[in-house]
């Protein structure tokens, strides 16, 4: 018995209606987080990486967060920590810190 090798999708599920609804989902993220920095850095990030490579529909809500993570860190005096980004997916993203 082979055991099952993992490859990358070649089908890409990010389409403008996802990007449009992960866009008003992160808007209501960075209202609950209290961020007020400029959003256009987080439509770069998402853009740019969707561009480069496939995202999976399983994977979008991941890609919309972690871009939110860095912008956060790029436009705000004092970013989120990372668990309260976690925590806004009720449960879509886990993020496990090891001591």
């Amino acid at each position: 018995m082979k055991p099952e090798v993992y490859q990358e999708p070649s089908e890409n599920d990010f389409d403008a209606s996802s990007r449009n609804y992960i866009l008003i989902w992160l808007g209501e993220v960075c209202d609950a987080l209290a961020m007020c920095g400029k959003r256009s850095s987080l439509r770069h990030l998402i853009d740019q990486y969707s561009h480069s490579r496939p995202v999976p529909k399983q994977r979008i809500q991941l890609l919309g967060i972690s871009c939110l993570f860095i912008s956060a860190k790029l436009v705000e005096k004092i970013p989120p920590s990372i668990t309260a980004f976690a925590a806004s997916t009720d449960g879509g993203v886990l993020w496990k810190i090891s001591n």
